[in-house]
């Protein structure tokens, strides 16, 4: 026969505990409706969702973000460029990294291994400013090879509108 199993009781929510101060409520409201796009979205619990979000918020657990949503802007049309830099040195990647924050068709950047240097999402009003735009890219210093693709989100390409952290 083995020796008996110990069992150890699990303690209950600490003090200050997501349970304890009143935040599991908040957890629960917030999972039963899935995602919210709008707090208008859940009618009669709004303010008791405002008020559960600025508890988060004052203990650090979440932030506000504002979105941005090019669609509603008038740029539906999305692409996906891959970039290759003519030179690695800091000073072209420097360079080429502040023009793409100034950019403001771009939504996102990222830096890629293989092939190409980076992968930057885009938005454009139409199919000829989203042309327009890749001849200006392709004419920065220092680039070597642009191919863009017009995207059609099927499933997955992000939020709908990209993060600006406040």
């Amino acid at each position: 026969m083995g020796r008996p199993q110990r069992r150890t009781a699990r303690p209950g929510p600490a003090p200050g505990d997501d349970q304890a101060s009143g935040l599991q409520p908040l957890l629960d409201l917030v999972g039963s409706f899935g995602s919210i796009v709008s707090l208008k979205q859940v009618g009669d619990a709004e303010a008791q969702l405002r008020r559960g979000l600025s508890r988060l918020e004052r203990r650090g657990l979440a932030t506000r973000a504002t979105l941005y949503d090019p669609s509603r802007l008038g740029q539906p049309v999305s692409c996906i460029s891959l970039i290759k830099l003519g030179q690695h040195t800091n000073g072209a990647i420097l360079e080429f990294e502040a023009s793409c924050r100034s950019d403001l068709s771009i939504t996102a950047a990222c830096r890629v291994l293989g092939r190409f240097d980076y992968q930057i999402s885009s938005s454009h009003s139409d199919v000829r400013a989203a042309e327009t735009w890749r001849k200006a890219l392709e004419a920065l210093a220092g680039m070597a090879k642009v191919e863009m693709r017009f995207v059609r989100p099927i499933k997955g390409f992000g939020v709908a509108g990209l993060v600006i952290v406040n």
